[in-house]
């Protein structure tokens, strides 16, 4: 079961590194992340790297890139994906209840910010991890990977 990750203009290179070390670990074959505060990887100075995560060893089977594309969940849903917004708003699914789509795009706001209107508009379902407070991009990224691995591996097989 194909999944996707997309970061909306991510404010530290370490939770991109840390969202990649979850799609790696939760078995999601793809990463992008938008905005300029992490640039793409061509871009950054002769040395620098995503921290400590392109060092694990599985995290190669990851699709992991900066993407420029005015309309990144557009490209998504032309490839089959479902955009579901992972955000604090009122009407989001709490995770324990949320039934993960087949094909899931999960889109994350900035560390210091929330979705946008326009990308919030083009997710077609929403999602919340209940807490006690706020967590960061990195936690959040591995909760909801995780619980759609748990989900999809406990699912009841159909014929």
């Amino acid at each position: 079961m194909s999944s996707a990750v997309l970061l909306m203009n991510p404010k530290f290179a370490h939770n991109v590194g840390m969202a990649l070390r979850a799609c790696a670990t939760f078995g999601t074959e793809t990463l992008r992340w938008t905005g300029d505060r992490v640039p793409p990887a061509e871009e950054w100075p002769e040395g620098a790297r995503i921290p400590r995560e392109e060092r694990i060893k599985d995290y190669q089977h990851v699709d992991c890139a900066h993407t420029k594309s005015p309309r990144p969940i557009s490209d998504f849903v032309k490839q089959g994906y479902t955009p579901v917004a992972v955000e604090v708003k009122e009407t989001a699914i709490p995770l324990p209840w949320f039934e993960h789509p087949e094909k899931p795009l999960y889109v994350f706001g900035p560390e210091d910010g929330t979705l946008d209107r326009g990308v919030m508009s083009a997710c077609h379902q929403f999602v919340v991890v209940p807490t006690n407070g706020c967590m960061n991009l990195a936690v959040t990224t591995s909760i909801v990977l995780y619980d759609r691995m748990m989900k999809v591996a406990l699912s009841p097989v159909t014929a």
